[in-house]
């Protein structure tokens, strides 16, 4: 499933995602956001994505169809489902994405990106602007930010990489007891 949406007049995109699995998300210059939506599993014909916006500000949710009743018998237990999210949004907004499970990819250019993850892995490559990552027990790379600065802290995990410095840019990454690793590349 494909969306394309004009965003012109937004500022802010926020994803709750606790029902996603993996969540690529990059930049182009654009004004459309383009959401692709890739389900698995045996309730995959009942999911869709609900889009609303506030002011100058849209939330997009994944759910399920109005009248869908999870199936409520021994077996239900084993079906499973594993929704993957590829984004594209245009260069310079406000992005926030809060999920209990999903694991993160990011790149490109942000006004200001944010991520809240609980158990997902987060990879960001090729970032440049202002944010904050924060994990429970996922581990977080950073790779080809030159431009950027990156405070990262990790309370009982390892952090590997340049050491901060401010820059015009500057990224929070902390997680609990995930290890975070800085590296760069030419």
């Amino acid at each position: 499933m494909e969306k394309q949406i004009d965003v012109s007049g937004i500022e802010r995109l926020e994803f709750y995602a606790d029902a996603i699995y993996n969540i690529k998300i990059a930049t182009a210059k654009s004004t459309s956001l383009i959401i692709r939506t890739h389900v698995e599993g045996e309730y995959a014909e009942n999911v869709v994505l609900d889009i609303k916006q506030q002011n100058s500000t849209l939330n997009i949710t994944p759910g399920f169809t109005p009248f869908f009743n999870r199936d409520n018998d021994k077996l239900a237990a084993h079906k499973v489902i594993a929704i993957t999210l590829d984004v594209i949004v245009p260069e310079n907004l406000f992005v926030t994405i809060s999920s209990k499970i999903a694991s993160l990819e990011c790149h490109g250019n942000y006004q200001y990106f944010q991520a809240y993850l609980n158990q997902g892995t987060c990879v960001i490559k090729n970032f440049k602007g202002n944010g904050k990552i924060n994990t429970k027990i996922g581990d977080i790379s950073i790779l080809n930010t030159q431009d950027v600065g990156i405070l990262a802290i990790s309370e009982k995990g390892i952090v590997t990489g340049r050491p901060y410095q401010e820059q015009f840019y500057n990224l929070k990454i902390k997680t609990v007891s995930g290890d975070i690793t800085i590296l760069e590349t030419n």
